[in-house]
């Protein structure tokens, strides 16, 4: 899934080349100024509106645990 300017999710055939336990090749179907949905794109539908933030938005630190100085 990419996202296009209008905001929305859109399914964008590609060609996989070399793949393992954690990378795919694409040979064919995006563009370098593509935005990829890399995670949470299962069950994402065609159309859906999304919001692109970065991975650390994410990644906040549990209740107590930031700033603890002992």
């Amino acid at each position: 899934m990419v996202v296009g300017t209008d905001g929305t999710s859109h399914r964008k055939p590609v060609e996989l080349g070399i793949q393992d336990a954690e990378d795919v090749q694409i040979l064919n179907g995006l563009s370098p100024t593509d935005t990829v949905v890399t995670g949470g794109a299962y069950g994402l539908e065609d159309g859906t509106k999304v919001k692109v933030g970065s991975a650390r938005d994410d990644e906040k630190p549990a209740a107590g645990k930031s700033g603890d100085q002992k």
